[in-house]
């Protein structure tokens, strides 16, 4: 269970990128969502998103980044996959806390991307040993 990031583009040509719970379905990638959002406007105008999910220890970096077709799913099928994935990053008492799941009210469809290209890397066994474990590299934060 990884956090996502999401690329889509405002009216302006600027990327919007906003971090994401999401499952992987066939060859889509689902993220609950609600309608009125900004990342909803700009794929309703563009038809497009970009999803980059990546792994980072001991600075050893794996990951993938998915560009697709996306669209909004609705209705009662929107509602299933939300909670799908709500399941995979809730212990089973949130999903019953009307205080945890009141939070998630406002998703009320599944934002659907295509896996029309997809990208990948592995550094974790490209990188020298120097840089694994190292004093050489400064911890990552902000």
């Amino acid at each position: 269970r990884l956090i996502g990031s999401l690329g889509t583009v405002d009216k302006h040509g600027s990327v919007h990128l906003v971090a994401i719970w999401y499952m992987l379905d066939d060859s889509r990638v689902l993220v609950p969502t609600g309608s009125r959002t900004r990342k909803m406007e700009n794929v309703r105008r563009t038809d497009t998103a970009t999803v980059m999910v990546d792994e980072r220890s001991n600075h050893a970096m794996s990951g993938v980044v998915i560009r697709g077709q996306a669209f909004a799913l609705e209705g009662d099928e929107a509602l299933r996959l939300n909670n799908k994935i709500y399941e995979r990053y809730l212990t089973r008492e949130a999903m019953t806390d009307p205080t945890v799941t009141s939070i998630f009210e406002a998703d009320d469809v599944t934002l659907v991307i295509r896996c029309d290209s997809v990208v990948s890397w592995d550094m974790k066994s490209g990188l020298p040993e120097i840089f694994v474990d190292s004093e050489y590299m400064l911890p990552l934060d902000i």
